[in-house]
């Protein structure tokens, strides 16, 4: 899956469940508010959300909490200095779906202990589902890759 880079507010991308949109708008409290539709359909919404390193970085750590397919989505982050312990996790639906690995050039998608997709491999997903395709397309468009990187590296 391919994810153009958002701009004026909107980005769309082909995927393998439909063609997913990104809509942002100003939030409450200087973040955005976000929209995601798949084929003309909402899919989920992120208020507070954004893409400003100010804005988004301390919502994602602490844990941003949205909407999907009708009932509760949270996103959140660990940046440790262990690779393991370092993750972009959302949950949805009972489910748990995380983009991990040792730095955001090693990135996966993992559910259940299974890799699913890797950035190396375009994301293209074994299994797609809207939640896994969300997943992958919220890690893109936010660029949420960062917490995946050593926090060592900032340092240097």
């Amino acid at each position: 899956m391919r994810f153009e880079r958002i701009r004026r507010g909107t980005a769309t991308a082909a995927t393998p469940v439909g063609e997913l949109t990104v809509h942002r708008a100003a939030g409450p409290g200087g973040g955005e508010h976000w929209r995601l539709a798949l084929d003309g359909r909402p899919l989920a919404e992120l208020p507070g959300f954004g893409l400003g390193r100010r804005v988004l970085l301390p919502v994602v750590r602490r844990g941003a909490v949205g909407a999907f397919a009708g009932g509760e989505l949270r996103v959140e982050a660990s940046r440790h200095l262990l690779a393991a312990r370092r993750y972009v996790e959302f949950r949805a639906a009972g489910r748990v779906v995380r983009v991990q690995g040792r730095s955001r050039l090693d990135a996966h998608l993992v559910e259940g202990g299974r890799v699913l997709a890797r950035a190396d491999r375009g994301w293209e997903l074994a299994e797609p589902d809207p939640l896994r395709v969300l997943a992958v397309a919220v890690y893109r468009w936010a660029r949420l890759g960062r917490y995946l990187d050593s926090p060592v590296d900032a340092l240097l």
